[in-house]
């Protein structure tokens, strides 16, 4: 037992007999080295967030254009559509004005001509009418798909003006000036 505070003695004496100098420079390269280290760790650390943002900025700008793309496709079938509707109307409208003009013919007729003399002439005015009613109808089922149809395609282009904006404002800021 006596050797242990003997040891624990001689361990004191060699410190304090180490210079005060040597000790202590060695404590400032060390700290200084560590701070050398914790400084380039941090340009490393600020240079991966930089690079990280431009990659996110990059994602998103190929995202919106993504968006884009798919909505001119969307865009595509509704015009064609479109402008199919719109054909048949008119066919319709034409189909329609003909048979008011026959009608109205037909009724001038019938004013001149007595009822009995054709028998058909009774049966034809309800024919009309009938035609009459399913083209009206169908141009009441056209203007209201229409309406449909340009309202998908107003939303359609509202998005695409969006994100064609967002795409120009991130290529205005340099979000992709690494592409």
């Amino acid at each position: 037992m006596s050797r242990f505070p003997l040891a624990a003695f001689a361990t004191v004496l060699c410190f304090l007999a180490i210079p005060h100098g040597a000790a202590g420079q060695a404590a400032p390269t060390a700290t200084a080295a560590l701070e050398e280290r914790i400084t380039t760790l941090e340009r490393t650390l600020r240079d991966l967030v930089t690079v990280l943002r431009r990659q996110s900025d990059g994602q998103m700008t190929d995202l919106l254009l993504r968006r884009v793309e798919l909505a001119y496709l969307k865009r595509a079938p509704l015009d064609s559509e479109r402008r199919d509707l719109r054909s048949k109307r008119a066919a319709d409208y034409a189909e329609f004005q003909q048979l008011q003009t026959a009608l109205a013919a037909h009724d001038a007729l019938e004013d001149r001509t007595p009822v009995a003399a054709d028998p058909e002439s009774a049966i034809r005015p309800a024919l009309f009418d009938s035609e009459v009613k399913r083209l009206k109808a169908r141009l009441t089922e056209a203007d209201l798909r229409l309406g449909e149809l340009d309202s998908e395609i107003e939303q359609v282009d509202r998005n695409i003006r969006d994100w064609e904006a967002r795409i120009e404002q991130r290529l205005e800021r340099g979000g992709d000036s690494g592409r």
